[in-house]
């Protein structure tokens, strides 16, 4: 799976040069936290990784897809130190809005998403407390975008998303902000 997803975008990105339409292809890397409490003090901070493909719509609008990878935190917890872990990654398609100020552009991007999670505690008292699965996000960015030569810009974005999981019937959240940096190329 860690090898299929970048070759398909790279497929991707190709057959949208192949069709000579504006889009542009990405990478952003970053921090990620957890809204919750109880998770972001035992797993504290991640990173992300993104890369994106986008195709433009409009001339200050244009819609993309992005895959969310990386965030996988461990933690001893418990008297007898229990491996604890979660890893969260996703799809996300949005619309980016963008006001272009010369070399400068910041833009909004907001869309949903399809998040897949894992968490799980090696113990041998816990047994059945692995939980997988996925469910439906929505995320919402601010970014700014600079160009430093002629379709190669760098970018600086803070996202939010939302993405509540409902195991066990305890509710809870593993949304959180994110804030990254990246490279892009206009295709």
């Amino acid at each position: 799976m860690k090898r299929i997803l970048p070759a398909g975008f790279l497929m991707l990105a190709l057959a949208a040069s192949a069709w000579s339409f504006d889009g542009e292809i990405g990478f952003l890397y970053g921090f990620r936290t957890l809204k919750n409490s109880d998770l972001r003090g035992v797993f504290g901070t991640g990173t992300v990784a993104v890369p994106t493909v986008t195709i433009r719509v409009s001339h200050t609008g244009s819609i993309g897809l992005a895959y969310e990878a990386g965030y996988k935190q461990e933690a001893e917890v418990g008297l007898f130190g229990d491996l604890f872990s979660l890893s969260v990654s996703g799809f996300e398609l949005f619309y980016r809005q963008e006001w272009p100020l010369g070399r400068l552009t910041p833009y909004l991007k907001v869309g949903p998403g399809l998040s897949l999670y894992k968490i799980s505690i090696d113990s041998p008292f816990l047994t059945a407390y692995d939980v997988k699965g996925s469910d439906i996000s929505f995320h919402v960015a601010l970014g700014l975008r600079a160009e430093i030569i002629k379709r190669v810009y760098l970018s600086a974005e803070v996202k939010y998303g939302v993405l509540w999981i409902d195991p066990y019937d305890d509710k809870i959240d593993l949304g959180g902000f994110r804030a990254m940096a990246g490279l892009g190329f206009r295709i």
